[in-house]
């Protein structure tokens, strides 16, 4: 969902205003900041319900709220948050800890599956929804495992922003608007992903081809053309 060029709506908004707002506050406690977070993202719409805080897997880790699908019969991490009270107020970097809770995850649902619907499986990339909230920042990030996992930081939203910073304004806006969708789309499609997904996710290659008429025509990869 592009950064640049999403309309926020009027209540897209709102939310950020109040993220804005609440925020900038200072606490004493790290547990208010969370749960302020996500009191705000929940009224404002943003996420489809509020993040609970979950052990992850068998393990006696849990992160600071998340949201899950099931899919093939396994609960999957689709966005988890990770909350500071301070920017550097703890030891362990939140990006860190809250891709080491959705790679934990990917490993928990393998186990679970082990070789059951390995074809289907093999569709699936598990992507999730990143958001961390140190201070006055809020961070979002997306993950999806293909080959190999990967996690990128789209946008760091800076909350105390002046309100005659028009530019700024706009930007965490939208930032807000396209996590909003990203959130729910997730959310709506994540129990039939490897319904609608062709190729492997390790290999996101299409493996078929239509003709004039439409009729689909599979075809198998067998060596490397060129070297590269």
């Amino acid at each position: 969902h592009n950064l640049q060029s999403i309309k926020p709506t009027p209540k897209d908004k709102q939310c950020f205003d109040t993220l804005r707002k609440k925020g900038c506050q200072i606490f004493d406690d790290e547990n208010e900041r969370r749960a302020t977070l996500t009191e705000v993202l929940f009224e404002g719409k943003i996420t489809p319900a509020l993040a609970r805080r979950r052990f992850i897997g068998n393990t006696s880790y849990h992160d600071d709220g998340d949201l899950r699908a099931s899919c093939l019969g396994v609960d999957v991490i689709y966005y988890v948050q990770e909350v500071r009270c301070e920017v550097a107020s703890a030891k362990s970097e939140p990006f860190f800890e809250a891709i080491h809770y959705w790679i934990e995850n990917v490993r928990h649902f393998l186990d679970k599956r082990g070789s059951q619907d390995r074809e289907n499986v093999e569709k699936l990339n598990f992507p999730a929804v990143i958001v961390l909230h140190c201070g006055p920042y809020v961070g979002i990030a997306a993950a999806v495992y293909g080959d190999n996992p990967s996690a990128e930081l789209l946008c760091c939203i800076p909350l105390q922003v002046h309100s005659t910073n028009d530019a700024q304004l706009e930007a965490g806006e939208r930032a807000i608007a396209a996590l909003r969708v990203a959130i729910h789309d997730l959310h709506r499609r994540y129990s039939t992903i490897t319904d609608t997904r062709g190729p492997r996710a390790d290999f996101p290659f299409r493996t078929f081809y239509k003709d004039l008429n439409g009729i689909s025509h599979q075809f198998t990869y067998e060596e490397a053309i060129d070297d590269k």
